[in-house]
């Protein structure tokens, strides 16, 4: 398709098909209905390896896709759908969300196991092993050791197993030599088991365990085959390191990682599967995969893209522009998303991209901004939102972590590895276990968060915190101070700031309130002015006009036209509009546009650019010039004073004077 542009009159349909296709939770924690499932999963090549009955272990970060893999296996219709060899029975070992399997559940097994050691939690898993294989088994088991299985009490299983374990190996044995016969095989699934237990450290020996089973009868059984999904950090902890059972098992492991390509394909592949589309959002979709010869089609898996390189530029500049971000940190629209949903490890997940373009496409319905189907800032609000709840998933995997919002909050980020670890250094000394890391030093709980992508470690040897988790952690850039008049807001006005721009959910943010916040009143009960900062900590200002069907909102009318007018100019010495809208709950307009963090009425001003007189006259002209334009259409500028021209620093800019120190400018601010 040589012209890839997203039709204005398709852009309401795209949003709510983002929202629909993009559920807030994610990929595995939504109960779709079966004829939905593998038309809103993605076969990728990991995947495929994954579902090979060689692979005993599938490993995966939160939000994988190791759940939705799990529950497809598990269940028997939408089975049909994937690429697993003939004669292939699947059966729940364990599993708390895939709905009732029969199983004890966790709390129960917990209660049961307390103070175990590690044969009774292995005869434990030998227990849920023939529950999960009881239909399967019961031509082998006497009376006795049927009924013992047929209850679905914890102890009374340890009980029965620690009497009749040899007799459960035994029927074990008969049922695989069965399998074999048949040329089919048997696969035990395990999932959620980092919910087994309710502390880290209780975790271990129960997962060792099942790991040993396996290894033990791996040369018994043929045709009995586990596949255990397991959190990567699980895994790779030292406690899992040295075990015999995890070494087995390492050798038979794929794990689920996801690359750019994938992960857009599965999110054109979801909304090729919507329903309904209508037929111009359909054909722009399949033209968006390359025309017709570009998709395939499945009885069971749906419609999807054949290729997917490419998909990311396509559809992020279809949907909201070449650029993403603003001031420096703005860059092309597909690796700005990938930037805000990546680890430090280098890796991103479907649930971060999902929640990304479901709370930015639900954003962009109020949104006001030609010419862009989901506007920048909505997807900045979003990224927060994708940040936040990562944050809030670790700290249910690892509580010590909701600390760090607390401990690092006021840090400046990139910092020196001893800033950081003397922050760190309190949690070695608190009292609660679940709040306190498995770590000797501050310095060994740096090096576990390095290992878990939470830090990176620059060039420079200073320690940063990838975008994915700065919201989430409550970091911010640092921003200069507000040197202007204080001026305090009302309530009333601080109130509606936070509501219409600086909530966590605010329709037309994100922004935040500078440290000091204060208001100009222009025209009472009419026009307030007031400053805010935006997610890249530039300064913005905002004009709130009260009265959308009185003046208020005539003002407010006039004021957007002759500031789109002016922006078309891209004068430097002109204000810029970044958006403008209305909100009729709150019966308010507004205007926002950029701002600078100093004016000329700022003490000690004129003595400080009359120190480049030569730069300063330029400034003045360039002013002059600027009010000209306006003039010419018609717009008069009635309050031109040192306060309402800001001064902007840019830096040492010219390549002919590399040594000026500062440069300047002069930029009406209304």
């Amino acid at each position: 398709m040589s012209d890839l542009t997203l039709p204005d009159s398709l852009w309401e349909e795209l949003r709510e098909a983002l929202i629909a296709v993009c559920p807030e939770r994610g990929v595995e924690e939504q109960r779709e209905d079966t004829t939905r499932s593998l038309k809103q999963f993605l076969l990728t090549g990991r995947a495929r390896a994954a579902l090979s009955p060689d692979t005993y272990l599938v490993i995966g970060d939160r939000g994988a896709g190791k759940t939705a893999l799990c529950r497809l296996l598990a269940d028997p219709e939408l089975r049909q759908g994937l690429p697993l060899p003939d004669n292939t029975v699947v059966r729940v070992g364990f599993a708390r969300r895939q709905g009732d399997t029969g199983q004890p559940d966790a709390d129960s097994l917990h209660a049961a196991l307390k103070g175990a050691d590690l044969a009774e939690h292995r005869l434990m898993w030998l227990g849920l092993l023939g529950r999960a294989l009881l239909e399967e088994l019961k031509p082998y088991l006497d009376a006795e050791l049927s009924e013992a299985l047929a209850q679905n009490d914890p102890r009374r299983l340890l009980t029965a197993m620690e009497a009749m374990s040899a007799a459960m190996y035994e029927a074990l044995a008969k049922l695989d030599e069965r399998l074999h016969n048949q040329g089919r095989s048997l696969i035990l699934v395990y999932d959620d088991l980092d919910l087994l237990m309710p502390t880290w450290e209780s975790l271990f020996e129960p997962i060792r365990s099942l790991f040993a089973l396996w290894q033990s009868q791996s040369r018994v059984w043929r045709r009995l085959r586990p596949k255990v999904f397991l959190r990567k950090d699980l895994f790779g902890s030292e406690e899992m390191r040295f075990a015999d059972g995890a070494k087995f098992f390492a050798t038979r492991q794929s794990t689920l990682m996801w690359s750019e390509a994938d992960l857009y394909a599965l999110l054109v592949k979801r909304l090729l599967n919507h329903e309904p589309n209508s037929d111009a959002l359909q054909r722009w979709l399949v033209d968006l995969c390359g025309g017709d010869g570009g998709i395939g089609r499945d009885a069971h898996l749906g419609i999807f893209p054949k290729r997917a390189e490419g998909l990311a530029f396509a559809f992020v500049r279809a949907l909201a522009g070449p650029t993403l971000g603003e001031g420096v940190t703005a860059s092309p629209s597909d690796s700005w998303v990938m930037d805000h949903i990546t680890d430090g490890a280098g890796e991103a997940s479907p649930r971060s991209l999902l929640r990304m373009f479901s709370r930015a496409a639900e954003l962009a319905r109020d949104r006001l901004q030609p010419g862009v189907c989901v506007p920048s800032a909505c997807f900045v609000n979003a990224q927060r939102v994708v940040s936040e709840a990562r944050v809030r998933e670790l700290k249910e995997e690892d509580h010590w972590i909701g600390e760090l919002p607390r401990l690092l909050r006021g840090a400046t980020i990139p910092a020196a590895p001893e800033s950081l670890q003397a922050r760190l250094a309190p949690l070695l000394d608190e009292e609660d276990p679940a709040k306190r890391p498995r770590c000797e030093t501050a310095e060994e709980v740096v090096d576990r968060l390095l290992r878990r992508g939470l830090l990176t470690r620059r060039i420079d040897g200073r320690l940063d915190v990838p975008e994915l988790y700065r919201a989430g952690f409550g970091l911010t850039r640092d921003v200069a101070p507000d040197l202007r008049p204080i001026r305090r807001m009302t309530p009333t006005t601080e109130q509606l700031l936070d509501r219409l721009f600086c909530e966590r959910d605010a329709p037309y943010g994100p922004y935040q309130l500078p440290s000091r916040p204060h208001e100009e009143v222009v025209i009472p009960e009419l026009l307030v002015r007031a400053r805010l900062i935006d997610s890249e900590l530039q300064p913005v200002t905002v004009q709130i006009y009260h009265g959308l069907d009185t003046i208020g909102g005539e003002l407010w009318s006039r004021e957007v036209r002759a500031l789109m007018q002016l922006t078309s100019r891209k004068h430097p010495a002109l204000p810029s509009v970044r958006s403008g809208g209305h909100d009729e709950t709150h019966d308010v307009a507004f205007v926002i546009t950029d701002a600078a963090e100093y004016t000329l009425a700022e003490p000690n001003a004129m003595e400080h650019i009359a120190k480049d007189p030569v730069e300063a006259l330029r400034q003045f002209l360039l002013l002059t010039h600027g009010l000209s334009l306006l003039h010419e259409r018609g717009i008069t500028h009635r309050n031109l004073s040192p306060a309402t021209v800001e001064y902007l620093q840019h830096g040492s800019e010219r390549e002919a004077e590399p040594a000026t120190p500062t440069l300047f400018g002069w930029r009406g601010s209304r």
